[in-house]
């Protein structure tokens, strides 16, 4: 059981790639390659990256226009949890 994340973490890794050409150069939402990022970082380092990858991956939804807050509100509670509400998602 202890080894499930580290094989989740490195999943991740190997879509990695995709994620990331997907978010570059296929109009994809680049919150995925930059929380598997954060995922492949805490597996390698041992840090949390998980609590700064979820602000991270919203806020750069919100500024390629993947996600658009309703208000001062749900960007903030965006931020907090690093998930869009369905009414911001498009």
């Amino acid at each position: 059981i202890s080894t499930a994340p580290a094989i989740s973490a490195l999943e991740a890794g190997l879509k990695l790639p995709k994620d990331a050409y997907s978010a570059l150069f296929e109009n994809g939402k680049p919150s995925r390659p930059i929380k598997d990022v954060a995922e492949l970082i805490g597996l390698f380092t041992g840090l949390p990256t998980a609590p700064l990858a979820r602000p991270v991956g919203y806020l750069s939804d919100v500024a390629s226009g993947h996600v658009a807050p309703t208000g001062p509100f749900d960007l903030t509670r965006g931020i907090i949890t690093g998930v869009a509400s369905p009414e911001s998602k498009q």
